[in-house]
């Protein structure tokens, strides 16, 4: 059986901001998901809520993408798929 890696990408397109509630929502999807071995990457931030996510330093916690397609692709592969 192969122990495959969960790869999850949280698209944000409709979020517009994210108070203080919400990125402690953020944080703890993050760091509930790198608990049980999955990856978790963000996209389609709104300007205003990066804009928290910077100031706030969140944002050095995970990677954020401008498109959900971006976020995709930066998944490394898995082991076993690289074996062949």
């Amino acid at each position: 059986m192969l122990n495959e890696t969960q790869r999850i990408v949280l698209n944000l397109v409709w979020i517009e901001y994210i108070d203080s509630r919400g990125l402690g929502t953020l944080v703890a999807s993050f760091i509930s998901a790198r608990n049980r071995g999955a990856e978790i990457k963000f996209s389609a931030l709104s300007p205003r809520a990066r804009r928290v996510l910077t100031s706030t330093k969140v944002d050095r916690l995970f990677e954020v993408y401008d498109f959900i397609e971006e976020a995709i692709k930066s998944f490394h592969p898995h082991p076993e798929a690289a074996a062949g």
